[in-house]
């Protein structure tokens, strides 16, 4: 079903108010194509009687926030962009130092694959986390997502998806048709629900910082915000890792680059 003008711009604006993120002119087809996949799981009719349901309010936050989850849960897997995490396991993580906080923040951690990719690269290179003493806490601003990731179940296509059949064998038990990332990596992995448009007050200080392919879908006044929130909550010699398709910071906004080659990487000033 095509959404109109009006009920795009209104989606538009409750992404917006909701997350800070701004849907582009092009992505309708992609909207459209989202909220056909929750009718088919909730008791709506069709997408007309879910716009109603938002616009009325008679579904309540939990209409809205399912919303925002279907529109924005991205596809991602296991070693996405492995050379920021070689990066970080090569020259970061061996030298921190556990301070009795969570040190790696990984924002928009979707269902998972993120946090426990570092955890497994990790322990192959032999530079355990566990071992270290190092934590990850990982967050979401979908509750299903990080449901998903804290029960560490993936399907045979998920494991699939960039990890080596010895890796797999390694460092995930096997559930059925299914594969449980092992108890080493998932008591390293806090997860949390948390929304990135909200207040990081109670957010402790980290050393690495993975905001990967989450400022490309920010405004530009949530992307200045973004950073501000992220050099008060980077140490003074903390990483900073974006998406290669992420909007870089100036050093105006009070980072440099890390200097390495395809690894989108940013320190304080």
């Amino acid at each position: 079903m095509a959404i109109g003008d009006e009920d795009y711009n209104f989606l538009r604006d409750l992404l917006v108010g909701e997350v800070g993120v701004g849907l582009g002119d092009g992505e309708r087809p992609f909207v459209e194509k989202r909220l056909g996949a929750l009718v088919k799981v909730t008791s709506f009719d069709d997408i007309d009687s879910v716009l109603a349901g938002l616009r009325d309010g008679s579904g309540g936050a939990a209409l809205r926030q399912e919303v925002v989850e279907a529109i924005l849960e991205e596809e991602t897997y296991f070693y996405r962009g492995r050379g920021t995490f070689d990066y970080l396991i090569e020259n970061v993580l061996s030298g921190l130092t556990s301070t009795g906080e969570p040190q790696i923040w990984c924002a928009a951690c979707s269902s998972g694959q993120e946090p426990y990719s570092l955890s497994i690269l990790g322990a192959v290179s032999g530079n355990s986390l566990a071992d270290a003493n190092l934590r990850i806490l990982a967050t979401d601003v979908s509750a299903s997502l990080i449901e998903k990731a804290e029960g560490a179940v993936y399907t045979q296509q998920e494991v699939s998806r960039g990890l080596p059949a010895r890796v797999l064998l390694q460092n995930f038990d096997r559930q059925g048709r299914h594969w449980r990332v092992q108890e080493q990596h998932r008591k390293v992995v806090e997860f949390r629900q948390f929304n990135l448009a909200s207040s990081w007050d109670a957010l402790p200080k980290f050393d690495v910082i993975l905001f990967r392919n989450v400022l490309r879908y920010f405004q530009k006044s949530m992307r200045d915000s973004a950073f501000e929130k992220i050099k008060s909550r980077l140490t003074d010699s903390g990483v900073l890792l974006l998406g290669s398709q992420d909007p870089a910071p100036t050093q105006e906004q009070g980072f440099c680059s890390i200097g390495v080659d395809d690894v989108p990487g940013f320190r304080l000033v």
